[in-house]
């Protein structure tokens, strides 16, 4: 009987496989393919109807050296997953084997073809290799600028000062005398204000130094800018560097110690973009590995927000968060669309972008590593029919990122109508953690209800760009919650030009939210920072040691200036940095029982009226009697050990009396959550909140001359009487 039951069992089997070439597909709906397949992704269209459907890819890189495309015309419900738990690897890279021994100024080297393509990325499996540079590390300094090549001048340009759109500037011919004999391939990169203009190098004159670049500057170049060559081939000598040669449709590649040209097998990246979905609704990738993508120069064509003026008729990039950078994944006019336990590895541009009418997509408990710009680009156009809706993006790691395009932040959301962004751990990055919002000053924003919870945010700006923030927000935004977050070690560009680096930023019109339950400290400038931003409250927040001060609550453009609530929050300063700056801009500053202390001087606190620069320090009691701080109290918090970043509250502190009411929480819950899978194989909630912590540079209270000849006195006295309490025994 057991027989015959196997017999018919495996003839039902047999009857109801169908079969599509190599493709096998079960009765479950269930369709195994591999990379030896013709169009393995479009399995799905071979079946009828409209039920849920997985193809399971087995083992193996799937080279995606054109766009694979998804359209209305493609099915829909379908997941994409790895067979049986096999190691699935999409690329935009293709093997390069053929590598001929040569010589590049001076040093051995090895070459290989092209193939007719643009090399943007070359990979040692997982590996990213160095593209040659000029100067090998750092920066070379604008030596000067050429009236003649502006569009623009300070009378006529489009923004204050902003952006003359320049086309050259001078080199000192001491850094750089020769015209690169791959010129048409050499990059230029200038990292100032917020923006790194990046672009490609049209001419050089070996006789006055002027490089003419491709496209016009974005934003205004100045004397002592830095700036950079890279894919230079005068620059490749180092081992494990290479070069790209359009003119020779080559590469050029200084191998490592026992690399041969016999047996070495690179990765070029030829293709920055692999995947679009376009109308095509009910997608999931789940466990399968993104890497090693290109980039190409940003473009209007990657970009769905109109930038106006800046761009309309002009080969210039748009002037803030690489929004005009390519993708590797672009999600449009869609629904549901999700990436889960994904990996993304060395990719080249923005890794995914959900924008123009991409509603209900998610990408969750994924790994970003050695991203070119952002890693989650959200946003359509400004109108409740065309921009993205309900976006989750959730436990992720994103790490090192901007890497090509520096102003790109870790996460951009445009014009999005809900979101929930939260408990990612965002570092290493360029320039801002989170960017949320579109509009400058109060006209009309789509962008509401977006959350922003318990996200570890640390590391980021590293010096390079100006004007950021670990959370940076813009325009009116009601119902958002930017809460449960930590952000640490927020630092803005260290040079004379460089400014604001802030832990979270409401810049020009950034209102209507509430900012709660937030520990923010380290950061180079200030812990917060409002520029024209109106009705916030700012409640229950832990700020401590930054640079310059921990609240700058000012601003004002126009007509407008900066009126928020600042209340029941913790500020511990250090060496007499001052509490609020800038206090003069304000139109209304309601501060309310907040405890201000100072890790060094105690309850001796200052504020400046002005910015540190040309602001006089004035001491609490004055800021009192200003009407600049209302019913706040200079106390110790007795957090357990500051010193070191515990910021963990002793019982007895006094933020828990009644008139204060703090209450705290728990900062555990900041980052990925514990014990979860993130990407293909790592461990969630471990990394502690107050690790990889780097003191900030610090910028003391300008103090008036009075006030330090009494504050010397007090000392003074003070160290006798305490010899004579301590002598005598008295208390």
């Amino acid at each position: 009987m057991k027989k015959i039951l196997s017999v018919l069992l495996a003839v039902t089997l047999i009857l109801t496989a169908i079969s599509f070439g190599s493709f096998a597909v079960d009765s479950g709906k269930t369709i195994i393919v591999s990379n030896r397949d013709i169009d393995p992704f479009k399995a799905a269209n071979k079946l009828d109807g409209s039920e849920p459907v997985t193809v399971q890819l087995r083992g193996g890189t799937y080279i995606f050296d054109t766009l694979l495309s998804f359209t209305s015309e493609d099915r829909g419900n379908v997941t994409f997953e790895p067979y049986n738990g096999e190691e699935v690897i999409v690329t935009g890279s293709s093997p390069i084997t053929q590598w001929k021994e040569t010589t590049v100024n001076g040093v051995k080297a090895l070459c290989a073809s092209a193939n007719g393509k643009r090399i943007s990325g070359l990979f040692k499996n997982s590996e990213k290799l160095s593209c040659a540079r000029l100067p090998e590390s750092g920066y070379y300094y604008v030596k000067s600028l050429n009236d003649d090549d502006t569009l623009w001048t300070e009378e006529t340009t489009l923004w204050a000062n902003g952006t003359l759109g320049q086309a050259s500037f001078n080199v000192d011919l001491k850094d750089f005398s020769k015209t690169p004999s791959n010129i048409n391939d050499v990059t230029v990169r200038i990292p100032h204000w917020w923006h790194d203009e990046v672009t490609g190098m049209k001419s050089f004159d070996e006789k006055t130094g002027r490089v003419k670049m491709v496209k016009y500057a974005a934003m205004t170049i100045g004397e002592g800018d830095r700036y950079c060559f890279e894919n230079i081939l005068e620059g490749l000598d180092k081992s494990g560097e290479w070069c790209y040669v359009s003119e020779k449709d080559m590469i050029y590649y200084i191998p490592k110690a026992g690399e041969t040209s016999s047996d070495l097998v690179l990765y070029a990246a030829t293709n920055a973009e692999i995947i679009s979905i376009d109308g095509c609704n009910n997608i999931t990738f789940s466990g399968i590995k993104f890497e090693n993508t290109g980039w190409d120069y940003a473009d209007p064509k990657y970009c769905t927000i109109n930038v106006g003026a800046w761009t309309d008729g002009l080969d210039m990039d748009g002037p803030q968060a690489a929004i005009d950078a390519c993708s590797a994944i672009r999600v449009t006019n869609a629904d549901n669309i999700s990436f889960t336990n994904c990996d993304f590895l060395n990719i080249g541009s923005t890794a995914i972008k959900f924008v123009d009418n991409a509603r209900s997509c998610r990408a969750e408990n994924c790994y970003f590593d050695t991203i070119g710009a952002s890693a989650l680009f959200i946003g359509g156009q400004n109108n409740k029919n065309e921009c993205a809706a309900d976006i989750t993006a959730k436990n992720n790691i994103i790490g090192n990122y901007g890497l090509q395009f520096h102003s790109a932040p870790g996460v951009t959301v445009t014009y999005c109508d809900r979101a929930d962004i939260s408990n990612n751990e965002i570092h290493d990055g360029y320039y801002t953690g989170i960017s949320c919002g579109w509009i400058w000053l109060f006209g009309y924003h789509v962008t509401n209800n977006i959350k922003l919870k318990n996200n570890l945010i640390y590391n980021v700006g590293k010096g390079m760009l100006s004007d950021m923030g670990g959370i940076y927000m813009l325009g009116a935004q009601p119902g958002t919650e930017i809460s449960g977050n930590i952000i640490h070690d927020v630092t803005c560009y260290q040079g004379e030009s460089g400014y604001a680096g802030a832990g979270i930023y409401t810049d020009a019109g950034a209102s209507e939210m509430l900012i709660k339950n937030n520990l923010v400290f380290n950061c180079s400038s200030y812990a917060f920072n409002a520029t024209i931003a109106r009705n916030n409250s700012i409640t229950n927040n832990i700020a401590a040691f930054c640079g310059e001060c921990l609240v700058n609550p000012g601003g004002k453009l126009l007509e407008f200036a900066s009126m928020n609530n600042y209340n029941q929050n913790i500020y511990l300063t250090n060496s007499n940095v001052p509490i609020y700056m800038e206090m003069d801009t304000i139109e209304e500053l309601v501060d309310n029982r907040n405890v201000m202390w100072d890790f060094t001087y105690g309850d001796e606190l200052y504020f400046n009226l002005h910015d540190l620069k040309n602001g006089k320090a004035i001491p609490l009691k004055k800021a009192v009697k200003g009407g600049y701080v209302d019913t706040s109290i200079a106390k110790d918090p007795m957090f357990v050990d500051a010193e070191h970043y515990d910021f963990t509250l002793c019982k007895d502190s006094p933020v828990f009396a009644n008139d204060i009411g703090f209450k705290a929480w728990d900062y555990s819950e900041a980052g990925t959550v514990r014990n979860s899978q993130i990407g293909t194989s790592l461990l969630g909630g471990q990394t502690a909140y107050n690790a990889n912590v780097s003191q900030c540079v610090y910028h003391p209270a300008k103090l008036k001359a009075g006030t330090v000849i009494a504050r010397f006195f007090k000392r003074t006295f003070k160290t006798i009487a305490d010899f004579f309490r301590n002598l005598f025994g008295v208390k």
